[in-house]
Order: C-alpha cells, then sequence, then structure tokens
C-alpha cells in the first residue's frame, strides 16, 4: 500500500505537471500542433486525422479527456491573465462550448456599442469578436443539431445560444442606428 504521504505527494506533482503543461500551452500559442485542429462540426480534430497524419503533441502523451481538460485549464488561465482571444480559442479546442460561448458573450456585451468610433483599437477589437462570433454562428448554431448543440443541450446550456444570438442581433441594431 502506498502511504498517505506518499499518495499526497503525488497528488501534488500531478497538480504542478498540469500547472506547466497549461502554462506551457500559453506560453508557446502553438495550440494547433499541440492540440490540434477544430473540424467543421466543432470537435477537435482526431490525431490521425490530422492533415500531417501526425498526433498533436498533447494526445502523444495524454487520454481525450485530459487533453481537454488541460486545454481548459490554460483557457481559465488564459482569462486570468485577460487574454480571452486566446481563452475562446482553447475552450473550443477543449470542446467547452457553454464555457466559450459565456466568452463570446462577455466580449460581445462589452463591445455592443463603442463611443469613440475614431479609437482603432476598440474597434479592431470589435471587428475580431464579431468576426469571430459570426463564424461560430455561422457553423454551429445555425442549420440543424449538431455536436455543439447536442453539447450545450446535454449541460442544460441552450440559454447561451439564446443570449448569443440576442447579442448579435443588438450588435446590428445599434451598427445600424
Amino acid at each position: 500500500p502506498v502511504s498517505a504521504g506518499a499518495s499526497r505527494s503525488i497528488v501534488t506533482t500531478s497538480r504542478t505537471a498540469k500547472e506547466y503543461v497549461q502554462g506551457f500551452i500559453l506560453e508557446t500559442r502553438a495550440f494547433e500542433a499541440l492540440a490540434g485542429l477544430i473540424g467543421p462540426d466543432g470537435k477537435r480534430v482526431p490525431p490521425s486525422q490530422d492533415m500531417n497524419g501526425r498526433p498533436g503533441a498533447l494526445d502523444a502523451h495524454f487520454s481525450p479527456s485530459e487533453v481537454s481538460s488541460l486545454l481548459a485549464g490554460a483557457a481559465d488561465d488564459a482569462l486570468r491573465r485577460s487574454n480571452a482571444a486566446d481563452a475562446a480559442e482553447l475552450l473550443s479546442l477543449a470542446g467547452k462550448y457553454a464555457d466559450l460561448l459565456s466568452v463570446l458573450n462577455s466580449e460581445l456585451a462589452s463591445l455592443l456599442v463603442v463611443d469613440d468610433t475614431a479609437d482603432a483599437d476598440m474597434m479592431g477589437q470589435r471587428q475580431f469578436w464579431r468576426s469571430a462570433a459570426d463564424a461560430f454562428h455561422n457553423l454551429h448554431l445555425s442549420g440543424g443539431p449538431n455536436h455543439v448543440m447536442a453539447n450545450l443541450e446535454a449541460e442544460s446550456r441552450l440559454d447561451l445560444g439564446g443570449t448569443f444570438k440576442l447579442i448579435m442581433n443588438l450588435m446590428v441594431f445599434f451598427d445600424r442606428c
């Protein structure tokens, strides 16, 4: 049997290792090389279907659920560092669509109305988030049932999709005013 002290050490090491891997993901920003791509259905492309036939670096060492957990943890770290763009990409790779919609909703809501249209940085951010939101909507929220919608329904978070669509409509409204 393993002593209580030894098991605690293993847990601490595992947590520390996880933090290092998450930090590595964020520092390198090599999301595609480490975790792969997002397929048209919203799922992370399995390693055997990668363009080069190689697994993502994380997939070579971790199970799919561990990769998802690492990506979600890195996304949380990115949000703590006020890097919502990286967080959104990581949440998409992790398959955490409710969390991704929460980030999109927050960013879009903060940019609904830009008081100073001469502020190029603010307008650039608004355009970036609106483009990202349009792409997400067109791929995953319009049309029939898909993996993303099934995931949101399983988590009882379809309401986030409704909020997302409302914010997108408000953006169109304010653009026309």
